[in-house]
């Protein structure tokens, strides 16, 4: 199963709507470095998945934690960056 998702949302125009880390989830959990906690919220979101497309809004920590688990997971990763200079986003195709 494919699965769109979105880094951590409210940052740009995203044309998904499904997020792994909601706007207040740093909040509730205290830290951006809680690596086990961030983990098991990406497990809960990507649980299932065999392809994922990524659109990478946010934390530097948090995308490498989703990196990771879909490495560990053999999970086929594509990221996609935004592009300020054209309002649209940069695929990026990991793991080839």
């Amino acid at each position: 199963m494919k699965k769109a998702v979105v880094l951590c949302n409210e940052r740009h125009n995203i044309p998904v709507d499904e997020c792994i880390f909601p706007r207040d989830y740093f909040e509730k959990e205290g830290s951006i470095f809680n690596w086990g906690c961030m983990e098991k919220q990406v497990h809960r979101t990507l649980a299932g998945a065999d392809e994922v497309e990524l659109y990478v809004t946010g934390l530097t920590t948090a995308l490498t934690v989703v990196i990771n688990w879909c490495y560990r997971n053999n999970v086929k990763l594509t990221l996609f960056h935004y592009n300020r200079a054209t309002k649209g986003y940069v695929r990026q195709e990991m793991f080839k």
